[in-house]
């Protein structure tokens, strides 16, 4: 039977718990995380609308912008002075050209034996999206990868399938092992990339930070939404269906409401004009997935919505109805290969 790290990490949680109660125990911060939130001082909600003000940063190669409604100057300030600490530690924690960051420790060495909370709860939640997901949700895909980068690089073509063979036999989050402070793998060879989950679980401890702050009406971006309620007008936020992406085939937008949403397109990464060849990859098979140009996932958190809208890709859509019937609380449209919008 396959087993996740989701399953070696001591917890007396349901799953689920892990996942949802996870993203906001810890605070964030370069001093030490995964202190409790109530160490945040909360800020004054105001009572008449206070305008609006937009925080941004760039972070891990992406843009982040916070945008808060409700709030006065003084109180605004103090959100994004906390804000430019917490950007500052995931990004010192998860930016993967960090040699000394505890995922590339892990890819080099095989084991951490001091991981933060924070980089612990991440592949635990991890190894959760991968079993909820068959496997289709895998951080393992990290050698496949790297021989796609690297082949199309050095050659403008796709690797040799003997070594799309070899790589993929390193796949399987079965092969993480959690236990205490530590991480390791069990097999030479093994290694992981956080890109289809980190995004989503950073923008769930930072919407934890702003609730404990005493934000009431704030909307997060960065490559993932999130909403903290609505906006102060009553309004749900309004958001593109596909952020960023200059490929959208279905115009419109998407309105949140305490709730995230994430899209993955193979037009992101696509090694070829044609998008034959792209990021969004099969791990069982190690070839790219070509049931869809596009998947957009609403959940209950960013870290489910990040790491459903990968997985799906590698998922017909009896198989995505089937995790929504199980699990609940998703809403999911996608683009077929055709063009067509289907909303599960």
């Amino acid at each position: 039977m396959r087993r996740s790290a989701t399953e070696h990490h001591s917890s007396s949680l349901s799953r689920r718990a892990v996942l949802r109660g996870g993203l906001g125990l810890a605070v964030l911060g370069p001093a030490a995380m995964g202190a409790t939130l109530l160490g945040a001082q909360p800020v004054r909600a105001a009572t008449a609308l206070s305008g609006e003000r937009v925080w941004h940063r760039r972070a891990l190669d992406v843009d982040a912008t916070v945008t808060l409604q409700g709030l006065g100057k003084d109180e605004c300030d103090a959100v994004f002075a906390a804000l430019d600490s917490d950007f500052a530690a995931f990004e010192a924690l998860l930016h993967p050209a960090h040699d000394d960051a505890p995922l590339a420790r892990l890819n080099t060495d095989g084991f951490v034996d001091d991981a933060p909370a924070d980089f612990l709860n991440l592949l635990s939640i991890a190894g959760y999206m991968a079993d909820m997901t068959g496997g289709a949700f895998d951080p393992t895909v990290a050698p496949l990868l790297a021989l796609y980068d690297r082949s199309f690089a050095e050659t403008g073509a796709p690797p040799a399938a003997e070594d799309v063979a070899v790589a993929t036999r390193r796949v399987g989050f079965n092969r993480v092992r959690i236990g205490g402070q530590g991480v390791s793998t069990m097999r030479p060879g093994v290694q992981l990339t956080l890109s289809g989950i980190a995004k989503g679980y950073i923008v769930d401890r930072v919407k934890a930070r702003l609730s404990s702050m005493g934000v009431r009406h704030g909307l997060i971006a960065f490559g993932e939404y999130a909403a903290v309620g609505a906006q102060q007008s009553g309004e749900a936020w309004s958001v593109p269906a596909a952020p960023g992406n200059a490929h959208a085939v279905a115009p419109g937008a998407i309105h949140l409401a305490e709730r995230a949403v994430a899209t993955s397109s193979v037009q992101d990464r696509a090694y070829d004009r044609a998008g034959q060849y792209h990021h969004l990859l099969d791990p069982k098979t190690g070839a790219p997935a070509h049931h869809y140009q596009r998947v957009t996932v609403e959940a209950p958190t960013a870290t489910e919505a990040d790491a459903l809208s990968t997985g799906f890709h590698a998922m017909p859509v009896d198989a995505i109805k089937a995790v929504m019937a199980e699990h609940g609380e998703l809403a999911v449209s996608v683009v077929t290969q055709s063009g067509a919008t289907l909303r599960l």
